[in-house]
């Protein structure tokens, strides 16, 4: 349980700086996206949940790796 508990918040607290680095590195090649400004972005256009957004497939994938390394 301990393994399943760590996967699930360890995903959670990780998740938004996942979100930013991808957007960072979906930008256009010249606009020289900082990370303050997609933050920034993120924030204004979608809210504090637009930094969870899909947040439930990597819980869900990477919980049972967690728990098995846990166990191992």
């Amino acid at each position: 349980m301990s393994g399943i508990c760590a996967g699930m918040v360890g995903t959670f607290i990780s998740h938004p700086l996942d979100t930013v680095k991808v957007r960072i590195q979906l930008s256009k090649v010249g606009s020289r996206l900082t990370v303050r400004q997609c933050l920034k972005d993120i924030y204004r256009v979608e809210g504090a949940t637009g930094f969870f957004k899909g947040v439930w497939s990597p819980i869900v994938a990477r919980t049972p790796i967690s728990a098995c390394l846990f166990v191992s």
